[in-house]
């Protein structure tokens, strides 16, 4: 079967059985965000993640360009 999934969703690169070809068109793009609670701390994952979004915004990479 074939699928169009996130490449988070995609195991490591030597699956034996899966693989993955990246789609050039159409051009996906999504939005992300964060909703945090006011005076309550990010998990450490969470804040890595919430880096990690700044980061790119503010340099605008994206996985692609990786």
């Amino acid at each position: 079967g074939v699928a169009a999934v996130p490449s988070m969703a995609m195991p490591g690169h030597d699956h034996p059985i899966l693989t993955s070809v990246p789609l050039v068109e159409p051009l996906v793009k999504r939005r992300v965000g964060i909703v945090k609670r006011r005076g309550r701390p990010l998990t450490p994952a969470a804040e890595e993640f919430h880096r990690m979004i700044i980061e790119a915004k503010r340099t605008g990479a994206t996985k692609s360009d990786a």
